[in-house]
């Protein structure tokens, strides 16, 4: 195994602007699979399926055998990353992101004005096509209580 270069972690699940990616074959090293099998108390190919991002589930019974045999911390086995598109500041995710932390919630004293928090949050020029598609007069009623989604065009 010496020199051998160690397989990328796969991602075992991907849910909004997160992918998790499990470490078993990094946390592995230089032991074989087989050993490493007997030392967790688990079947080999098993083992391997997990290790290749194989498995759709697995039981808490198995992580607490990895996590025990390869004497590691659960957050060393199992890695939360954002996605590319995270990862890349799509527009909408910093709106999204200050909605969520409170800012610009109507009624909240001490809050921001939802239309100033938008021209806060958003790259130069991107606020003002949202005013515009948001204010046409073939704008829904709806849509144009709402900076964050654009007019449906009819």
């Amino acid at each position: 195994m010496i020199g051998r270069e160690v397989p990328s972690s796969p991602v075992v699940a991907t849910h909004g602007d997160v992918e998790l990616r499990f470490h078993a074959r990094e946390l592995r090293g230089e032991r074989t699979l087989a050993e490493t099998a007997r030392l967790v108390g688990m079947n080999r190919d098993e083992l391997a399926r997990i290790e290749r991002g194989e498995t759709v589930q697995i039981r808490f019974e198995t992580l607490a055998k990895l996590v025990s045999g390869l004497r590691c911390e659960l957050s060393d086995l199992i890695e939360v990353v954002p996605t590319a598109a995270a990862k890349e500041g799509a527009p909408w995710l910093a709106p999204l992101a200050a909605l969520r932390a409170g800012r610009g919630r109507p009624g909240l004293p001490g809050r921001h004005d939802p239309d100033a928090m938008v021209e806060e949050t958003l790259p130069a020029g991107l606020a003002a096509t949202f005013r515009e598609d948001v204010s046409g007069e073939d704008a829904d009623e709806l849509v144009r209580r709402s900076a964050f989604r654009p007019a449906i065009r009819r």
